[in-house]
């Protein structure tokens, strides 16, 4: 479980998408049970986009835009799990079929 001190250390991580699977989804999950940590995250994005966008004088709804981004990722970190869980039940399938092959093969 991380606590909101590793939360506030892994923002930037989260951000710049270096976070696996699993962190994402402790990251989230924390995020969303955790308002002060909340606040944190907004704060980071408002602060390093919203200046982007000022210098750029884009138009913005950042609010909006820091929703999509944190459903983009727990929805990455999600399939991150599951491709991860699935590669390691194909290694173990693959394991099984050896086992079996040898087994055949010698009995």
């Amino acid at each position: 479980m991380l606590t909101c001190s590793d939360i506030e250390k892994k923002i930037p991580e989260f951000f710049d998408n270096t976070l696996s699977g699993k962190q994402t989804l402790q990251f989230m999950e924390h995020i969303e049970t955790c308002s002060e940590c909340k606040e944190e995250v907004t704060i980071y994005y408002l602060a390093t986009e919203g200046v982007t966008r000022l210098e750029n004088g884009t138009a913005f709804d950042l609010d909006e835009e820091l929703k999509d981004a944190l459903h983009k990722r727990k929805k990455k970190g999600k399939i991150s799990v599951i491709l991860r869980r699935l590669l390691y039940m194909g290694a173990f399938l693959a394991i099984l079929v050896v086992a079996w092959m040898v087994f055949y093969i010698f009995m």
